[in-house]
């Protein structure tokens, strides 16, 4: 069976090609023949004397599964796999925390110019406190009370700060049955806290640029 078209003003009859050899034929015009040319090329390669219903999509898509092409395709930004889903803890919620301090927030004297922060590792719940001062104290006192809320964690992820390392806090630790997890020093990646803390300071820093007296 021909099919009849006009090229450069020629008439000319091209094969029908039955589905059972379309993928047969595509992979010679690009592969062994065509020297794995581009997607037009290698249309236009067939086109001269061959026809088939769909022939631009099934040249695209047969282009697109040559392995020595993907392998030799420059990349782009589209080949950028939006990460859908993020690690999925398996952790219980509220088992483990990010705790951090955070301040001085301003350079004026103020009654609360620091705070402390809390960061749940499986839900990424925040809770942050307001403090006056960053004493072993203080920060014993507020986990405390966020904790009694939430429920003891069995582990916590803290720097190596001296209201966090010193013995004070070890011994409260110690004594409500949580294990503190040091972070490395001069990493402060490994507390994932970070990214929060960042976020509250620009918070904190906008509105206190609207409400400067408040």
């Amino acid at each position: 069976m021909y099919h009849r078209t006009r090229i450069l003003d020629r008439d000319v009859d091209r094969i029908v090609v039955p589905e059972s050899r379309r993928q047969a034929l595509y992979d010679l015009a690009h592969g062994q023949v065509g020297c794995h040319f581009s997607v037009h090329k290698t249309k236009q390669r067939i086109g001269l004397n061959f026809m088939c219903p769909n022939l631009v999509r099934d040249v695209v898509y047969s282009c697109k599964c040559c392995e020595l092409c993907q392998k030799r395709a420059r990349i782009t930004y589209r080949d950028c796999v939006p990460i859908e889903v993020g690690v999925v803890s398996m952790e219980p919620v509220f088992s483990f925390f990010y705790v951090d301090c955070m301040g001085p927030l301003f350079n004026s004297k103020a009654q609360y110019n620091c705070a402390i922060v809390f960061l749940d590792k499986t839900c990424r719940f925040p809770h942050a406190v307001p403090l006056s001062n960053l004493t072993a104290k203080h920060c014993c006192e507020d986990m405390l009370s966020l904790w009694q809320f939430t429920d003891v964690p069995s582990r916590v992820g803290m720097d190596n700060a001296n209201n966090f390392t010193g013995e004070l806090t070890r011994e409260f630790m110690r004594r409500i049955g949580c294990a503190p997890i040091f972070c490395t020093p001069c990493h402060p990646e490994a507390n994932s806290i970070e990214r929060t803390i960042d976020t509250l300071k620009s918070l904190i820093s906008k509105v206190a640029q609207e409400y400067p007296r408040s």
